[in-house]
């Protein structure tokens, strides 16, 4: 279940659908039944850019030119991974960035989180080529991150080999995937909700929680946390409870 709050002087909506937010968007790519090994494919993508406009009092960033790169980013992506037979996860993250990285004069780039779960066995490969730290719950209660070594983002460096890794997922254990805007959001006093107090409150409900109940639960608490003060970036969640008895 993913869910996000826009920016400051967007409709405000709690739960969304799978499409761009800003700069961030979520999408299934893949669905594979074969020989009964039910796997899903899915990516969690974040946009950045370092082009600006200039005025006399006024710097501004332009989001339009984000807005497409992150539409080319997404059917980039589909391309690849829609096909029944992929030759790997890390190869095919690896052709995404070539093609992306190719005419890229704005010097844009995307975090990516782009993972395969088999949903029969629990086991989770994934490539995190730059993005956010995820966040591993365990059913027990216990919340690690992901092992992240060194994968950079996409759209930099067309030479860049990425690593993929595996996990493996118990029954009733989750994944909380996020945008920036989660720990860097401000209180009135421009004090930040960090990382450390996104654990801390997930920590305190999510073994008895669905999904969905974890983004309400936080999506609540952002928002008293955040209070008056002016919103400056997306908030973006996808929460993830592995059940293999249900059904997709």
């Amino acid at each position: 279940m993913r869910a996000c709050r826009p920016q400051a002087g967007a409709k405000r909506f709690h739960v969304c659908s799978s499409e761009i937010n800003r700069n961030s968007a979520f999408f299934r790519l893949q669905k594979n039944y074969i020989q009964m090994k039910k796997t899903i494919v899915f990516a969690f993508i974040c946009c950045s850019f370092f082009a600006c406009k200039k005025s006399e009092n006024l710097v501004t960033f332009d989001c339009i030119p984000a807005a497409l790169f992150m539409a080319v980013t997404k059917t980039v992506f589909k391309t690849h991974f829609y096909n029944t037979y992929i030759s790997g996860l890390k190869e095919e993250v690896s052709r995404v960035n070539k093609i992306l990285c190719e005419g890229n004069d704005s010097f844009m780039f995307v975090t990516v989180f782009v993972a395969i779960l088999n949903l029969r066995t629990g086991e989770l490969e994934y490539v995190d080529a730059g993005h956010e730290p995820i966040l591993h719950l365990r059913c027990k209660g216990k919340i690690d991150q992901l092992p992240k070594q060194g994968c950079m983002a996409i759209g930099i460096d067309p030479d860049h080999e990425y690593i993929s890794h595996k996990v493996h997922l118990n029954p009733g254990d989750g994944l909380f995937l996020y945008s920036d805007g989660v720990p860097d959001a401000a209180d009135i006093d421009n004090q930040r909700y960090t990382l450390d107090g996104t654990i801390e409150f997930i920590q305190s409900f999510w073994k008895d929680a669905t999904a969905k109940e974890l983004n309400d639960k936080l999506m609540e608490n952002l928002d008293q946390f955040i209070g008056e003060a002016k919103q400056f970036d997306d908030i973006t969640m996808l929460s993830l409870k592995y059940n293999p008895e249900g059904d997709l």
